[in-house]
């Protein structure tokens, strides 16, 4: 009997994909309400029927700034808005699940004192984000990564925050890397080797006074970088558009970004996506999205309820890929049964990290025989969902992938 061997998605999935939204410029806590609640249940919606999906979003606990913004606080206040009882029950859920950094501080301002609130409150409720995306201009110092103005994990900088951030449980971060290419960690198609070579070249000519790099020619969804203060992340890439001019990513960008040939060529790339968008931005009232938004959105729901697309949030398919990459099992033959398993830890970014089952959601292995097939964590039997032939012509079993329950239908 041949051994399992893990599969590349959870079953029957042959990529998968995550809409990475930034805040910025959202009209009112109404259209974001809407806007989630159209994607993520089967409700009827004023945007029209729910196409029950599972995106998330970040969030600002500030708006340091003299334009309006959805903020968990007013202004840089302690009073709560009304979306702060929102981002509560979507930080439980998992909705909820990137600090795209603290606030709005595009006209400058920010302190360490920011952080400091911000954690607190995270851990009051013990929401569990684990993903950072980086905002705006030059001005939110409190930004991570390796530029100059990026001070947040610059120690003795009084924007500096990232021991907080670390000791709360940050590991992702979009320091701001981009990619044209469709599928990251993909299938070497003749695309992705053309879309790679056209980066290259980008990299010498449009970017060429860039000091750090945007892409990643290795084309991976995340990669290990070091801070200032010596930490180290998972710095992930977000795909922003198909060759095309970097514009605003708002809710008419996003046509073009998910359109059915970009998520076709996906799937037949094999890859994860992060798509990089402001998906609330240009909505201005709730009369509908564009037609053909609508349409294209539509047609990534058939995706993913035909089985073809995982379509889920940026912290799940972040974890899910860490957690693939780099799971020890092993397998033995005992009471007429193919046993795998696996080790209750995983070493990564140099800190062993206990696995739980729900960190080892959606783990598929092929087997030949799944009824006679377990996978045990730490020598305990887990629940397993047998699988049919795949594509592949192959049989799996899974660790059940279960969906997250929006929480403000």
């Amino acid at each position: 009997m041949n051994s399992p061997t893990l599969r590349k998605f959870p079953y029957p999935y042959r990529a998968a994909f995550a809409l990475a939204n930034d805040i910025d410029n959202t009209r009112s806590l109404e259209i974001f309400l809407e806007v989630t609640r159209y994607l993520n249940t089967a409700s009827m919606t004023r945007l029209g029927r729910g196409l029950n999906l599972e995106v998330g979003s970040s969030f600002w606990f500030f708006n340091a700034t003299s334009t309006p913004q959805l903020s968990y606080y007013e202004g840089t206040s302690t009073r709560e808005t009304d979306f702060a009882c929102y981002c509560r029950a979507l930080w439980r859920s998992g909705h909820l699940d990137i600090l795209h950094t603290y606030g709005n501080f595009d006209e400058g301002g920010f302190n360490r004192r920011y952080a400091e609130r911000s954690i607190n409150e995270l851990e009051k409720y013990g929401a569990g984000v684990k993903v950072w995306i980086n905002h705006g201009s030059s001005n939110n110092v409190q930004n991570v990564g390796l530029f100059a103005f990026q001070e947040g994990a610059q120690p003795g900088s009084p924007a500096y925050h990232f021991d907080l951030l670390a000791s709360y449980g940050i590991r992702f971060v979009w320091s701001g890397r981009m990619t044209h290419v469709i599928g990251q960690n993909a299938e070497s198609t003749y695309d992705i080797r053309l879309t790679n070579f056209v980066q290259r070249v980008l990299s010498k000519t449009k970017y060429r006074y860039v000091r750090e790099p945007v892409f990643d020619f290795e084309n991976r969804l995340f990669m290990k970088i070091d801070l200032q203060d010596g930490s180290e992340v998972w710095d992930f890439v977000r795909f922003i558009n198909r060759l095309g001019q970097e514009r605003t990513q708002d809710v008419y960008d996003l046509i073009r970004q998910i359109c059915p040939s970009i998520i076709r060529r996906l799937i037949g790339n094999a890859g994860y996506l992060i798509l990089y968008s402001h998906m609330c931005e240009g909505v201005s009232s709730l009369e509908g999205f564009p037609r053909k938004l609508v349409g294209n959105l539509e047609f990534l729901s058939r995706m993913y309820h035909e089985g073809k697309l995982l379509v889920t949030t940026a912290s799940r398919l972040l974890q899910y890929n860490e957690v693939h990459n780099n799971i020890i099992w092993q397998t033995d033959d005992r009471d007429s049964l193919k046993r795998i398993g696996i080790s209750p830890y995983i070493d990564v970014l140099g800190v062993k990290r206990e696995l739980s089952t729900d960190m080892l959601q959606g783990i598929t292995f092929y087997c030949e025989d799944p009824r006679k097939t377990a996978i045990f964590l730490d020598n305990k039997p887990q629940e397993i969902q047998v699988n049919p032939k795949d594509a592949t012509g192959r049989y799996s079993v899974t660790i059940p992938w279960q969906r997250l329950e929006y929480p403000c239908a």
